[in-house]
């Protein structure tokens, strides 16, 4: 209802004769000014004086003021609610508007209380506000039963993804995924944006996570992967959350739906060549890609670089669901690809213990040139215990192998492994020094096998 039409009412009362108290004719005057003052204040956003004005507004009676005004008067209860909403005063709020739907209702086609079911609208948000889940996905839905669609337009995408939300606070995961999929699938009608969309997602990986529900997250990431992998202009930013998700999945043992999250964290290499191929394409918006470009670059400089992240972040949750070969395919991608990275010492030192593991594997199964590759792969780079141990059963199958031709080379190898790791001897630990110190004696074992072997007898 405009504040001209429930003026007009008010002028209309009084110019035709009605009798009525003194107190309601006083009360008729101060609308007359209240009502125009706190739509003024609400126009530049003055909540505080808006409500206070809507405050004095609605001390009327009710009996009194149907008869006044009739189911127009819910109008200011709505408005004060509004106010109420803005100032986060929750609780206020949904009483605020529980007034305005409960006792302004609209008598027949009239329809003088425009906003008695947005007033459900907006009730529930408020109960969402309030962290009153229950109360929310009640009123949405009745909301949605009784509302005009002519009249009460809304926006469907934020809409969809908080009723969702609310179903996931309760642990309502298969109701909440069905909210969100609304969403998701009418992104462009609606439309919901991926702050909207990620919004949700955040909410349905704590309620799986909380309610260890891995195989209802997992189904819902792969079935809406597509429109949750947003264009590289796009994905940077959420690529921190999507991070976090991953990690917060791992940590609860989650590693599937882990996997399923760093599927969605933008891939920085791939990405930089497709917005390079788009800035040269013609019709694109060089504005706009040449900045997600330069923070693509930024971020490769930064202290939590995305793409050594999300390549550490898969290859752990690789091996922990046992996939030890796709893990070391990973990492050597992380090595290879961000040799300067943070994560590189960690790294190496976890591609060096699986290939020792994979390398062991083979060795238990008879493949024993594929156990002297891994081995060599592994003692190579002389980071740990691992490389050690690498190195002496490297030297022992070589040795083994090599009966009655170069057996040199076995103790070649072990030596490189000694020079390698000198400047490194300060900073080893006991355990290291153990495992170093095998290496040395198989050396000097082969080399006072090697040598006595080809000294003359006596």
């Amino acid at each position: 209802m405009s504040v001209h039409r429930l003026l007009r009412v008010i002028r209309t009362s009084l110019t035709a004769g009605c009798v009525f108290a003194v107190a309601s004719a006083q009360e008729l005057d101060e609308l007359n000014t209240l009502v125009p003052e706190s739509l003024a204040a609400m126009k530049v956003e003055k909540w505080e004086d808006a409500l206070g004005l809507l405050t004095k507004t609605t001390a009327m009676r009710q009996e009194e003021a149907l008869r006044l005004f009739g189911p127009q008067y819910g109008v200011i209860w709505y408005r004060r609610g509004i106010c109420e909403m803005r100032l986060k005063r929750w609780d206020a709020a949904i009483r605020s508007f529980e007034t305005c739907y409960r006792d302004y209702p609209n008598r027949g086609p009239s329809g003088g209380n425009t906003y008695q079911t947005k007033a459900l609208l907006k009730w529930g948000e408020s109960a969402v506000g309030a962290k009153r889940w229950e109360i929310a996905i009640s009123r949405f839905r009745k909301f949605l039963v009784e509302r005009d669609k002519a009249r009460d337009k809304f926006q469907q995408g934020p809409f969809y993804v908080t009723l969702g939300v609310c179903h996931f606070r309760l642990g309502q995961i298969p109701e909440g995924n069905e909210q969100l999929e609304i969403a998701i699938r009418n992104r462009e009608t609606f439309p919901t944006t991926p702050d909207q969309i990620v919004a949700g997602i955040q909410a349905l990986a704590a309620a799986a996570i909380e309610g260890k529900s891995e195989a209802a997250l997992l189904d819902f990431l792969t079935s809406n992967q597509s429109a949750l992998s947003f264009e590289p202009h796009l994905a940077l930013a959420y690529s921190a959350v999507y991070l976090k998700l991953a990690s917060d999945a791992a940590a609860s043992g989650m590693h599937r739906a882990a996997l399923a999250f760093y599927e969605l964290v933008l891939d920085p290499q791939r990405a930089s060549s497709e917005l390079k191929e788009r800035l040269a394409a013609s019709g694109a918006n060089p504005p706009e890609l040449a900045a997600a470009l330069k923070q693509l670059e930024e971020n490769s400089f930064s202290e939590t670089p995305i793409g050594p992240l999300r390549l550490a972040g898969q290859a752990s949750a690789q091996e922990a669901l046992g996939n030890r070969p796709l893990a070391c395919e990973t990492r050597e991608r992380l090595a290879r690809d961000y040799p300067d990275s943070p994560l590189r010492e960690e790294n190496l030192l976890r591609l060096i213990s699986i290939r020792v593991g994979l390398a062991q594997a083979a060795e238990r199964e008879g493949r024993i040139e594929e156990a002297i590759s891994g081995y060599e792969k592994a003692c190579i780079e002389g980071k740990g215990r691992a490389a050690a141990v690498a190195t002496t059963r490297w030297m022992e199958l070589v040795w083994n192998r090599n009966l009655g031709s170069d057996r040199l080379s076995a103790c070649r190898g072990g030596l490189s492994y000694l020079e390698a790791t000198q400047e490194q001897e300060a900073e080893l630990s006991a355990e290291e020094h153990l495992a170093r110190d095998e290496v040395a004696k198989l050396v000097r074992s082969f080399q006072a096998k090697l040598t006595a072997k080809v000294e003359p007898a006596p």
